[in-house]
């Protein structure tokens, strides 16, 4: 339990389990006021249990809610990167899918620098070498792999 709560950070509380908790008790207001008919009447009887599941679906909709958005903003800069290298006149339903997803996951582009490359280059190397694991750093989203890299070197120092 001690080593549990030990990786449990403010990452994690304000990152995942936050945007959890406003979800759900969003969902408990709309959709079942009621505990009972959520969870049964045998399982209201135990307050612990019923905190413990909770806590877990929270936790569970704050992962799935940062994934979303992690996603959307990745989604959003290679459209907007590729809508400054290619611009066409797109069609009408092109448009509002792109003013969705604008209005829903616009992060800040930061300029694509010689600094910028090549800390986002230092960084891909040091995974490779650090997880051994060679094209890791092309999977993931420069902030992906920002916080994978912040991950390794805070658990080998």
């Amino acid at each position: 339990m001690k080593d549990f709560l030990e990786k449990f950070t403010l990452t994690e509380f304000f990152a995942y389990l936050c945007p959890g908790v406003i979800l759900f008790c969003s969902f408990a207001l709309w959709i079942a006021s009621d505990l009972n008919q959520v969870l049964g009447s045998k399982l209201e009887k135990h307050p612990l249990v019923v905190a413990f599941i909770l806590l877990i679906a929270c936790y569970a909709l704050g992962l799935i809610v940062t994934a979303w958005g992690s996603s959307g903003a990745n989604l959003y800069v290679r459209e907007y990167l590729y809508r400054r290298v290619r611009p066409r006149r797109a069609g009408l339903r092109e448009q509002m899918v792109w003013l969705v997803r604008r209005f829903l996951h616009e992060v800040p582009v930061p300029r694509q620098t010689r600094s910028m490359v090549d800390g986002q280059l230092r960084i891909a190397e040091d995974l490779e070498s650090y997880a051994g694991l060679p094209g890791l750093s092309a999977l993931q989203s420069p902030w992906d792999r920002l916080t994978t890299y912040r991950t390794i070197i805070a658990d080998r120092l």
